[in-house]
């Protein structure tokens, strides 16, 4: 596989580089291997940020969630302001990732921390 020869340099990229950037570098380099990586990562992201917020719908139309969990807040804000101001399904994809990759680091320090 060719991306083997390729993974000691991806934790350089990957703190040296922006995502802009590493995007670039994916599309220039000769490697369509790589190209399907990124691309099979971002459809699995969108695809559990849009699991995430439809299990957050279902359940705060049932009335159990929390009110405290970041993602109600979110949704509740967006349901509560006008039709125009709201977020686009897009941006709250977008949001919704961005929640979800805090939670992974956040859950993985507390992991460390407490070893």
């Amino acid at each position: 596989m060719r991306l083997r020869s390729l993974r000691p340099f991806i934790p350089v990229i990957v703190r040296n580089l922006s995502r802009f950037w590493r995007n670039k570098l994916v599309d220039w380099l000769p490697v369509p291997a790589l190209r399907d990586m990124r691309d099979i990562s971002y459809v699995s992201h969108c695809a559990s940020a849009r699991r995430t917020i439809e299990e957050k719908k279902v359940e705060m139309e049932h009335g159990d969630g929390s009110e405290k969990h970041l993602m109600n807040i979110m949704l509740q804000a967006t349901m509560l302001t006008s039709r125009k101001d709201r977020l686009t399904e897009d941006e709250l994809i977008g949001q919704a990732k961005c929640v979800l990759k805090y939670r992974y680091c956040h859950g993985t320090s507390m992991l460390i921390a407490s070893e």
